[in-house]
């Protein structure tokens, strides 16, 4: 997804050299190549949780969200708690139509209140139709990472779904 591609550049700086290099590929455009480099590592046994999350991406732009979902449970299968790990698999059980499972994966247990878990939060909310929730879970991401614009951005769109366009 776009939203995870452009938090794996922002976390860019702290990736480890094989991710870094796949994001160089992804940049180019060459996600074939991506893929196989992260697949090589995958198949290491990496505990790299970037890894995993931009192969996820990469199926996911593929629209294999199948094959996202089982990528990011496998690596929540070593790091259970990730915050983002938890976003990004209820992001992709959302974009499959699945919302009973985004239900059930934004209400895990996890390290932290961030940005990307809140506004999955939001989304799923927003997708069972539950606005007040939905907006509450948006204002949270933008005070949690007031620097981080995927709150910004959901909180704006889903005011604008409300004609509630003055704060935004």
């Amino acid at each position: 997804s776009p939203e995870g591609l452009r938090a794996l550049q922002d976390e860019a700086a702290k990736a480890s050299p094989v991710v870094k290099s796949a994001l160089d590929l992804v940049g180019k455009g060459e996600m074939a190549q991506a893929r196989a480099q992260l697949q090589a590592e995958r198949g290491k046994g990496s505990r790299d949780k970037g890894v995993y999350a931009l192969l996820a991406d990469i199926a996911l732009v593929s629209g294999e969200f199948q094959q996202a979902i089982a990528i990011t449970q496998e690596a929540l299968a070593f790091a259970p708690r990730d915050p983002e790990l938890l976003a990004q698999l209820a992001r992709e059980q959302l974009l499959a139509d699945d919302v009973e499972g985004a239900k059930k994966t934004v209400a895990q247990p996890r390290e932290a209140e961030t940005a990307g878990i809140l506004v999955a939060t939001g989304e799923v909310a927003r997708r069972e139709g539950l606005a007040p929730p939905a907006l509450d879970a948006f204002g949270k991401a933008t005070r949690a990472a007031p620097a981080d614009d995927r709150g910004w951005y959901a909180l704006g769109r889903a005011q604008g779904e409300l004609e509630d366009v003055k704060p935004a």
